[in-house]
């Protein structure tokens, strides 16, 4: 292993190279890979747009070491940005995600917060919102929106953050 880029290389019984060198960037896509195939797996619910993109980006990045075609999946960034969309006057949530992708350029990935004039925050991937305009129930949100306690908004006990456990506030 190199100490100073943490590039690890591998050699033969022989002393001479084999597969050549896994650099740092290429340990993380291991490491990422690993995790996101395991949470596919053992996860109850379908694979999400970003799940999916993670696990593209990752066999992109070993590509050199797996030989296969790459993926095309968007780079992965790590860095997610929060698109906040505020409830207008109307009783009625139309939203157009069209225009709320186009305000928000520069990214794969979104995460969209929509702010309830009483207060709730419905939230979720804004890569998983229909492509055009869509109505949203509050009473029956799509499954890909959880609710979201607003920051002062005291915790249940036991749940440790701001996601409300039945989807429901």
């Amino acid at each position: 292993m190199d100490p100073s880029t943490g590039t690890i290389s591998e050699t033969s019984h022989r002393g001479t190279s084999s597969a050549g060198n896994l650099t740092t960037d290429q340990q993380w896509a291991l490491c990422g890979l690993a995790r996101s195939v395991a949470d596919a797996v053992l996860g109850a619910a379908p694979l999400t747009t970003r799940q999916t993109d993670r696990i593209g980006w990752d066999l992109d990045v070993l590509v050199r070491r797996h030989k296969q075609p790459s993926t095309g999946a968007p780079a992965w960034s790590g860095l997610i940005p929060v698109v906040i969309v505020r409830q207008g006057p109307f009783d009625t949530l139309r939203l157009d995600f069209g225009a709320i992708r186009a305000l928000a350029p520069g990214h794969a990935h979104h995460d969209l917060e929509i702010h309830l004039r009483d207060g709730r925050v419905l939230a979720g991937p804004l890569e998983d919102a229909p492509q055009g305009a869509a109505d949203l129930s509050t009473d029956r949100p799509p499954p890909w929106l959880t609710w979201q306690c607003p920051p002062d908004t005291p915790r249940r006990p036991g749940t440790g953050s701001g996601r409300v456990g039945s989807g429901r506030p």
